[in-house]
């Protein structure tokens, strides 16, 4: 990737445009609520989300997939005694994510394919791993470690062999996401600065930094798309981060919705759509919010749906947006109180629909 052409910005002007017809039609959105895998799971949420409405994540302790109509299914671990977590989809099917011993407090990576399960090989020297996402290729990027509290390096697996991608002088770095080109996407750390750096890398492991906002001491990149457009996150520490868009290498901080000045994007697919959270300034609760069209106008996604997202009688509150495809379809995760008054949480898919959308309270603030 090459931050001076103009290609990638043409290229997204054209997908924005082609796209124009469903991006308008995804101003409303039904609500689709997964299966949880357990009868009365602790917790159940979502990452990723393929093209074909599949959605990947974890129940308790188990790595979890889930069809479009919600229906879900138990990954296998090939760990014995250790819990998995599926992270991130491709189009074709491929699952990346990992195990974990909580006893040793190590990690080790998984990838699966036509449901059978791989221990990914670990690089030289490091200990425990954990792959975080995979491209149309099969190659796999994410984060490895020497040992249980050791600062964490960016790691690549292609064509099956490990390698750690140069993260430079930094103290630790994580790879978060891969596009179909070949474009890397993470953070690095620095002690002496105490500051986290959004970089990108290209497959030979270059890297490269991403501007920040003004001011700011932690700026994460979370995803890219098949333009190279990057989403993520800027702000002066970690609990005050604006959501963030990269273009050419161009930093865009995103709009914010009154009263919620704190934000963050976690996701982006090839039309711009870009989704995410946003916290309340007074109550510190998250809601899940979309940006799009021209100028990436933020919208609660709540106040979109034909209808409230409900479970076992309960209305759904809708709490962050993890991912979007090129269907428009949304994977967020959404939470109601149980009798204790704990959160349970469960993940819904949002799928764009012609209906009117809900005009009454969406119970969300």
């Amino acid at each position: 990737m090459q931050w001076s052409r103009s290609a990638a910005s043409m290229a997204v002007a054209a997908a924005v445009g082609a796209m124009s017809a469903t991006a308008a039609a995804a101003d409303r959105y039904t609500c689709q609520v997964a299966e949880l895998p357990h009868p009365s799971p602790s917790f159940a949420v979502a990452y990723s989300l393929d093209v074909n409405g599949q959605f990947v994540g974890v129940g308790d302790a188990d790595a979890v997939t889930w069809k479009e109509t919600g229906e879900t299914a138990t990954l296998p671990n090939p760990v014995p005694g250790s819990s998995a977590r599926a992270l991130d989809i491709n189009d074709v099917g491929d699952v990346v994510g990992f195990s974990y011993d909580g006893t040793q407090g190590l990690s080790l990576p998984l990838h699966w394919k036509d449901s059978r399960a791989t221990v990914l090989p670990l690089p030289a020297f490091q200990s425990s791993a954990e792959a975080s996402a995979v491209d149309g290729m099969g190659i796999i990027v994410g984060t490895s470690r020497r040992g249980n509290g050791e600062p964490k390096v960016a790691t690549i697996w292609r064509n099956g062999g490990p390698a750690l991608l140069n993260s430079g002088n930094a103290a630790s770095s994580s790879a978060r996401d891969i596009n179909g080109s070949g474009t890397i996407v993470g953070d690095i750390y620095d002690t002496n600065s105490h500051q986290s750096q959004a970089v990108w890398w290209d497959l030979d492991g270059t890297m490269h930094t991403l501007p920040s906002l003004t001011g700011a001491k932690v700026t994460l990149a979370e995803a890219v798309n098949d333009y190279d457009v990057i989403v993520g996150s800027s702000g002066v520490d970690s609990t005050s981060p604006r959501a963030v868009t990269w273009t050419d290498g161009n930093i865009r901080e995103l709009g914010a919705l009154p009263g919620y000045k704190v934000s963050r994007a976690k996701g982006i697919n090839r039309a711009g759509t870009v989704v995410g959270e946003a916290v309340s300034d007074t109550k510190l609760s998250s809601i899940a919010v979309v940006w799009k069209g021209p100028k990436l106008h933020p919208r609660k996604l709540s106040s979109l749906l034909v209808a409230p997202c409900e479970y076992q009688g309960k209305r759904l509150k809708l709490e962050q947006a993890t991912a979007v495809n090129d269907k428009e379809q949304i994977l967020a995760r959404a939470s109601f109180a149980t009798a204790q008054g704990s959160p349970q949480y469960v993940p819904v898919l949002l799928t764009p629909s012609t209906q009117e959308a809900n005009t009454g309270s969406d119970g969300q603030n």
